[in-house]
């Protein structure tokens, strides 16, 4: 056997990998269902309207960026030493020296 097949069979055989490999396609496979699932839920349930629809749709989205942004700030202010001293010497920021 050589060293390029060796490489290539190795990673399906290394459990951790697959670990990793089913647990990720379990995450994709449900965040797809939840994109179809949900709107397709508020229709049918809910009876809501299409304006309705769009908004849900907008916040499903937008909510990471939320939530990012949230943790980013909390982050900084209780913890300032958490963010990196080279924010300060980005161009354009406003604690540029």
């Amino acid at each position: 056997m050589t060293v390029a097949e060796g490489l290539r069979t190795s990673a399906w055989r290394d459990r951790e990998f697959l670990l990793l490999w089913g647990s990720q396609t379990v995450s994709e496979t449900g965040s797809h269902i939840t994109v179809l699932a949900l709107p397709l839920a508020a229709v049918v349930l809910l009876d809501s309207s299409m304006v309705e629809q769009q908004v849900l749709r907008r916040e499903h989205r937008i909510g990471p960026v939320r939530l990012a942004a949230r943790c980013g700030i909390a982050a900084s202010t209780a913890h300032p030493a958490l963010v990196p001293s080279c924010v300060g010497q980005l161009p354009g920021s406003p604690h540029a020296v």
